[in-house]
């Protein structure tokens, strides 16, 4: 059974590869996550995502990490766009106000669960 969304809420998702794998995606996520193409990667340069160092590779949490995707039945695949672009989460209320600018530090690291309600709570 789905539940209800209880923020009202629009995700979107930008990535480094084509106009054509951000559709595929969106299709894949289902229509509450809208996928764009950042092909010239303006979107990254304007809210300072940075590009991945060897330090954002090399670190256990990357490792394990990975290895709980395999166990989670994520395999491998083909890379698209920039790998070296580093992962950022933002969450931007209806006013255009940032409530949440979460900065990797890591090429596997995202925002605690618990960091993003609390920005979602505070952008309605």
């Amino acid at each position: 059974m789905v539940q209800a969304n209880p923020f009202p809420l629009v995700g979107i998702a930008i990535g480094t590869g084509t106009p054509a794998e951000a559709a595929a995606a969106g299709a894949r996520y289902g229509a509450g996550l809208m996928c764009l193409a950042d092909q010239d990667q303006s979107v990254y340069r304007a809210y300072a995502v940075e590009k991945a160092t060897l330090r954002a590779y090399a670190q256990w949490s990357v490792l394990r990490d990975g290895i709980s995707a395999l166990w989670d039945g994520y395999g491998m695949s083909n890379s698209h766009g920039d790998v070296t672009q580093m992962p950022a989460t933002f969450v931007i209320d209806t006013s255009g106000v940032v409530r949440l600018a979460a900065y990797a530090q890591t090429i596997s690291e995202f925002p605690r669960e618990s960091d993003l309600l609390r920005a979602l709570k505070h952008s309605i």
